[in-house]
């Protein structure tokens, strides 16, 4: 669950992703771009206790099972630890 107020790009969406986790997430920042087409009705309004308690119940009723979701969906290991470098370098560059 990721349920921010702000976030342009979420690590723990991405390492959710790799895990073939299920994501639930807020409509703000980057995470509706890291989300699947199966995930996008999972979505909901920040600040919006009711409508994120709406979207975890139908995220666990879902019929799709963690591990349907397509391993070609799915950063690679030196994706995600390249990403990671690039933040961080990015912050020394500074």
């Amino acid at each position: 669950v990721q349920a921010s107020l702000q976030d342009n790009a979420p690590l723990t969406v991405l390492e959710a992703r790799y895990v073939v986790k299920k994501v639930v997430g807020s409509l703000i920042g980057g995470i509706p771009e890291l989300i699947l087409k199966e995930e996008e009705d999972w979505l909901h309004e920040p600040e919006n206790v009711n409508d994120l308690c709406e979207k975890l119940m139908d995220a666990l009723r879902s019929k799709t099972r963690d591990r349907e979701i397509r391993d070609e969906d799915l950063p690679s290991v030196e994706s995600m630890v390249n990403t990671y470098l690039g933040h961080y370098l990015s912050l020394t560059d500074a």
